[in-house]
């Protein structure tokens, strides 16, 4: 800040504002050597003139800043300043406001309040004249100069316009009597300027703008958080159009190949255009939008491991947990990977499926499953134990692979039972079902009961679907097998049936303990309690896969070490508590672990006094100074760095320094021990004392000397009881304050500046006095206490009275708060809503208040700081100043504890490397490319391979996207070094596929043509079919297989010349898409025609309706685009290529 004195700046202001900014920031801007854009105007205030500023770019300490503005001469602003023309009779020139003019004169602080719900439109527009009329009819009232009514502001609040100013007034002229005569004047010009808002303001347009955004997992981040992603982006582009949130109607967002697209449907005035907002929008970063994105974890697809033998069935039924552990054991040990990274999806029998998906692992599908085929899995099949069998003439059973008799062949067959209850048969009796199932299927066909395998169940709406194969001859087709599967009565499996008895919707509920290990549970539970319990709730209910309503309670506490949880849920009376507890056992609860975090390292809060009586001159003059000064001593005497030093507050009467030290080792007991003992020249030198003219004293004592040696300070309490005095204090404090210090000073017989430091507060039900008393050494501190007993306080009794019945009136303010900080714009692009909570629940603690008193919270990132406006209802006798006073010592330390800085990062960055065959080395050997990127990475860095983070892995020629941790380059420094880098390692990895053409001896990288008259072509062939997606999900190798063949053959080339085939349904149709390797003479109209040609009859032989009894679904996908030109999308975040 920098002030400027006068009383008149206010019509400078008024008349050539911009004139003004202009002068002051070209004169700082000379006065530090740096350019008028770095000067950054804040506010301007006036009174005497105030200018707020910062400065940006400028390695200068604020310290020399502040003393080089202090310094300059500042002539082009003072060249602006026209003071009034003042007509004082034997007054040669104006007097400075904090000096009376007259001794019969004084200041008294006033609110005069206008009715209208029109005022906030008035002075939006009007505010000067509003402030002028105000001021001259305030003059006029008293019959006074225009000088005798000054710091007129005015605000609106909730259909009033309030202003408040101070007024010189005789002294003989009581409170009262101001108050009289206010209430009497008319303000005929202030209400000559009220005027309605006009009708037409509030036409409001409503439009809809497409965003995009590029990234390959979108449609992962939209399965886990659609939700948060959404109201992002509403946020954000509300913020981004200065709109309020609710003017966001709707957000539609969906993922597409490679990007994610969203819809905003926006409420704004109508005179801004389509193109104003398009264009407002695509220059907006969507921070906290891209905050959430995260790339897919590496996971196998769904795979299979089949292990022969007809009586796994046994197995499963008695030992199912050993068998899932020891497959996930020997599978692990196939692969090198953990235990605990094979997910075990379902384990059928028949012979015995297990179906699993591996995390982590670089292996390709095809990798993991030969691997898992060619492993011997020795602790699966010690389980097996077969059934005892006497077949007549039978030696051995065969391998179900292989067919005993060549005119033989497998089937796939379904057999459906209607009936409500199968479900519940087939819970209670899965086994029997299966085995009098495939005895009957054996029987109706006269073969034995291994001509039977692969039997499953499942119950789909009302059925009970039997799955199987059979081995039947060759020349019994397909027709007869279901003709005869229809004749069967399947009597045994009938005989199982039974309805579910009435009881069976009997539900248990269970409460469990779960325990979670970790050093800091009971920060956490401090600051986010309720998350943790929701968490819980919602992870425990998945893992028992139940609805988050059937888990009734949670309980959560920290004890030492640990987090304890004690979980009530209800679940099918079916399922016993040892079967819960499993569970709940193997469930990893990651959500939960992703609220953990470690307590940070800080001091309680502390304080220094330093004593003095006139501190408050230096805190005045040079706060700063004295701030900068005590975190800088501080520092040296606990040997840390001043930004660890965190000053809370600073209060005066003596010097008293609140503050907390971050990041040190040290106990408060030591800090406390170091402060006291350090000097603080540094703050001492900063302090000036009054100069006092008293009879027979020369000078000023500072507070901690005695000026007779007879008499020591000594510091005392006095309670009153009254269950009113709350709100006598805050109606009169000062005149509380003022009779207690003359009762007791009149009590000893000593003058009224023996008695300082006076402070009043309410505890429950009695007013407590704090105050020093000087007092003659031979006065024992008993003596003093009789002394204060026998007081009567009459005077201060005398102000006492109850509450008035009404008092219970409330009144809604909005109050500012700031926090330094230079990374809030990271916090709350991450933690917002949590900011906003700890804002609302910090305040309402502060204030007295409930949490649902916090009406409202809005935080907003500037630069170096977080600036929030909190709307309190409160009782009405509690003050503007007294709210804020309160707020101003609120420590927030739950809002500190959600600080952090913001991790040094690059942009996603990407490496290619050109080659048409590093789809080879992806599939065999990724792990080994991914380390050798990371390390030649590192190296052309000079960083660690683990700062180096490998985002994803493309192919056609290579593409490594990635980013950098903890590196102080720019992005284009990080991209200049790796393009330059040869990446050896790398290279050393890629070996191009053996290829035979005539004339050509080696594979050629793709960007290359191995023959001059050869090119590559992307095209699309389309299948009509309704069908095609049933076809699709049941057969897609075959289909690729016979697409690729018959495309070979139309062209008369090898299978190679066609790479790159992909199939998809789209809305009645097959799309193969495909790239094609043609002789250049043959033009993109000659391949169409002849692909039109082919008959692809391989590929019609594929298609077969979907069967009748399959539940027919339709999946579809809609694009809405809204294009503002032809040629041109907007996206968000700067242009995507």
């Amino acid at each position: 800040m920098r002030r400027f004195e006068g009383d008149d700046w206010d019509l400078v202001v008024d008349s050539n504002r911009r004139k003004l900014e202009d002068a002051f920031s070209r004169e700082t801007a000379a006065a530090l050597g740096v350019s008028p854009s770095q000067v950054v105007l804040l506010d301007c205030r006036v009174g005497s003139l105030l200018m707020v500023f910062k400065v940006l770019g400028c390695a200068m300490s604020d310290a020399e800043i502040t003393e080089r503005t202090e310094t300059h001469p500042y002539d082009e602003v003072y060249a602006l300043y026209r003071p009034r023309l003042r007509s004082f009779e034997g007054v040669d020139a104006a007097v400075p406001r904090g000096f009376r003019a007259d001794a019969d004169e004084v200041w008294t602080r006033s609110r005069v309040e206008f009715e209208g719900e029109d005022w906030d439109y008035v002075l939006a527009m009007r505010e000067a004249d509003l402030l002028r009329a105000f001021s001259n009819a305030t003059a006029e009232a008293f019959g006074v100069d225009g000088d005798h009514v000054r710091d007129v502001s005015a605000r609106y609040v909730t259909g009033n316009l309030h202003f408040d100013f101070e007024l010189r007034r005789p002294a003989a002229l009581t409170e009262a009597d101001v108050n009289a005569r206010l209430k009497e004047c008319a303000y005929a010009a202030v209400w000559a300027l009220y005027e309605p808002r006009p009708l037409e303001e509030e036409k409001k347009a409503v439009t809809t703008h497409e965003l995009g955004f590029e990234g390959e997992d979108w449609d992962y981040v939209l399965e886990r958080r659609r939700a948060e992603v959404k109201d992002v982006l509403a946020v954000e582009t509300a913020r981004a159009l200065g709109l309020e949130r609710e003017d966001v109607l709707e957000v539609e967002v969906d993922a597409v190949p490679r990007s994610l697209i969203a819809f905003v449907t926006v409420r704004h005035p109508s005179l801004l255009s389509d193109r104003q907002v398009e264009e407002t929008l695509a220059r907006c970063e969507y921070k906290s939008l891209w905050a959430l994105y995260e790339a897919r974890p590496l996971e196998s697809s769904v795979l299979m491991r089949r292990f022969e033998g007809d009586d796994w069935d046994l197995v499963v039924d008695s030992n199912r947990r050993k068998l899932e552990d020891a497959f996930s054991r020997e599978t692990a040990a196939a692969l090198g990977v953990s235990p605990s990274q094979v997910v075990l999806l379902d384990c059928r029998v028949g012979s015995l499926l297990m179906v699993f998906k591996v995390l982590g692992c670089a292996m390709s599908d095809a990798e993991i499953t030969e691997r898992t085929e060619a492993h011997p899995y020795d602790e699966v099949y010690a389980l097996y134990r077969p059934r005892l069998r006497s077949f007549e003439g039978v030696d051995a059973a065969v391998p179900r692979g292989f067919r005993a008799d060549a005119d033989e062949v497998w089937t796939r067959s379904r057999v459906e039972f209607e009936g409500e209850d199968w479900d519940y048969v087939l819970a209670m009796r899965e086994a029997d079902l299966l085995r009098a199932f495939s005895n009957a299927t054996a029987e109706a066909f006269g073969v034995d009961g291994d001509h039977v395998r692969d039997v499953s169940a499942r119950y789909v709406t009302g059925n009970l679907h039997f799955d199987f194969e059979l081995r039947r001859p060759a020349a019994l087709t397909e027709a007869d097998v279901n003709a005869r599967l229809k004749e069967c009565a399947y009597a045994a499996v009938w005989a199982l049936y039974e309805p579910r008895p009435l009881e069976e919707e009997k539900k248990a509920v269970t409460t469990h303990e779960l325990g979670f290990e970790g050093e800091d549970w009971d920060y956490v539970l401090e600051r986010r309690r309720a998350e943790v319990k929701d968490v819980l709730a919602v992870e425990t209910a998945r893992a028992l896969g139940l609805e988050r309503e059937d888990v009734l309670e949670v309980e959560v506490d920290a004890v030492p070490r640990s987090l304890m949880a004690f979980v009530t849920v209800r679940h099918p009376s079916l399922l016993s508590d040892r079967q819960v507890e499993e569970t709940l056992a193997r469930c990893e609860y990651k959500s939960l672990w992703a609220l953990y975090e470690a307590r940070p390292l800080e001091s309680s809060v502390l304080m220094r006094r330093f004593e003095g009586d006139d501190w408050d001159l230096v805190v005045d003059s040079n706060r700063r100074k004295l701030e900068d000064a005590f975190s800088r001593e501080t520092a040296a005497a606990l040997g840390v760095s001043p930004s660890q030093v965190v000053l809370l507050d600073c209060r005066v009467g003596s010097l008293l320094m609140v503050f907390k030290v971050l990041g040190c080792a040290m106990s408060d007991a030591e800090i406390t021990e170091r402060t006291e003992t350090h000097p603080y020249d540094e703050v001492y030198a900063l302090y000036r004392p009054r100069l006092r003219s008293f009879e027979g004293v020369d000078a000023a004592v500072p507070r901690g000397f005695r000026a007779d040696a007879d008499e020591v300070w000594t510091r005392s309490r006095v309670e009153f009881e009254g269950e009113d005095w709350d709100y006598v204090l805050a109606m009169r404090e000062a005149d509380l304050l003022r009779a207690f210090s003359n009762a007791t000073a009149e009590a000893f017989g000593v003058d009224g500046d023996h008695v300082r430091d006076v402070s009043a507060r309410y505890v429950t039900g009695n007013l407590h006095f704090d105050f020093e008393l000087r007092r003659p050494a031979a006065l024992t501190e008993a003596d003093v206490n009789a002394r204060l007993k026998e007081c009567a306080y009459a005077a201060v009794w005398a102000l006492y009275e109850p509450r008035p019945l009404e008092e219970e009136k409330k009144a809604v303010t909005t109050h500012e708060l700031g926090f330094e900080g230079e990374d809030w714009d990271y916090v709350l692009e991450r933690r917002r809503a949590e900011v906003k909570d700890v804002l609302a629940v910090e305040t309402a603690r502060a204030l007295g208040l409930e949490r649902e008193d916090v009406l409202e919270v809005e935080v907003d990132a500037v630069p170096r700081s977080l600036i929030a406006f909190v709307t309190v209802r409160h009782p009405s006798l509690l003050s503007d100043r007294q709210v804020e006073e309160t707020l101003a010592r609120c420590e927030y330390k739950s809002l500190w504890a959600l600080y952090e800085a913001r991790p040094l990062e690059s942009s996603v960055l990407m490496r290619r490397f050109e080659g048409d065959d590093w789809d080879l080395v992806v599939d065999s050997n990724r792990r080994k490319l991914e380390d050798a990127f990371s390390r030649e990475t590192a190296a052309a860095l000079g960083v660690s391979p683990s700062q180096v983070v490998l985002l994803d892995c493309r192919v056609g020629s290579l593409l490594m996207v990635f980013k950098v941790l903890g590196c102080a380059m720019s992005d284009a420094e990080i991209t200049e070094r790796t393009e330059a880098h040869p990446y050896d390692e790398v290279y050393a990895l890629y070996r191009p596929r053996l290829r035979s053409f005539e004339g050509v001896d080696a594979a050629v990288p793709r960007g290359f043509r191995a023959d001059a008259d050869e090119v590559w072509t992307r095209s699309r062939v389309e299948f009509e079919g309704e069908d095609w997606d049933y076809v699709l999900a049941m057969r897609e190798a075959d289909l690729l297989r016979a697409f690729s063949n018959a495309t070979a053959e139309a062209f008369g080339v090898d299978g190679d010349h066609v790479r790159d085939v992909s199939a998809r349904y789209v809305t009645g149709n097959l799309h193969f898409d495909f790239e094609l390797r043609r002789p250049a003479a043959l033009t993109e109209a000659d391949v169409n025609a002849r692909l039109k040609e082919c008959a692809y009859a391989a590929v019609w032989a594929l298609y077969e309706p979907r069967p009748l009894e399959e539940e027919k679904k339709a999946v579809t996908t809609h694009e809405l685009g809204l294009r503002a030109r032809t040629g041109t999308t907007c996206w968000s975040g700067g242009a995507r290529r």
